[in-house]
């Protein structure tokens, strides 16, 4: 699979990479993700996903318990 990115900012694509990676992470699957470049102003980035139960996913909170 393949995600396009259009930003203002040239090398948004890399933190996108990096937010990818972190979710992936927090939800317990296995991906590769890699940034592939640009074409005509819109970066690419690859995706694979191996294994959607590789780790158990961890809780996630907005905000702090009262």
């Amino acid at each position: 699979m393949r995600i396009g990115c259009r930003s203002g900012n040239s090398g948004f694509g890399h933190v996108l990479v990096g937010i990818l990676r972190t979710l992936a992470d927090d939800y317990g699957a296995l991906a590769l993700l890699d940034h592939e470049g640009c074409c005509d102003g819109e970066e690419w980035i690859g995706v694979h996903i191996l294994s959607t139960e590789h780790a158990r996913g961890r809780p996630f909170q907005l905000s702090a318990r009262a």
